[in-house]
């Protein structure tokens, strides 16, 4: 997927409640192209494009695809159940 900023944007957590953890607001992607976009993941590298670091989690919108072109946005929200 083609995003705007030059890094993968920062996520912040709230604190955890009912054996869950969740994103404390929505991480925002400008989209700069037309694609299909299937999910999203959570890793600890900043870098646009990289492939160093840990993969926390990775998986499917819960919503399905979203095809997107170029000046959407996509408010991505994620919660860790225990």
């Amino acid at each position: 997927m083609r995003f705007i900023t030059s890094a993968r944007p920062q996520i912040a957590f709230s604190a955890a409640s009912s054996g869950s953890k969740a994103t404390s607001s929505a991480v925002s992607f400008s989209i700069n192209a037309t694609a299909t976009v299937g999910g999203a993941f959570v890793a600890n590298n900043s870098t646009k494009g990289g492939t160093a670091g840990t993969l926390y989690s990775a998986g499917a919108f819960t919503v399905g695809d979203k095809i997107v072109t170029s000046g959407d946005t996509i408010n991505v929200t994620y919660t860790a159940s225990a």
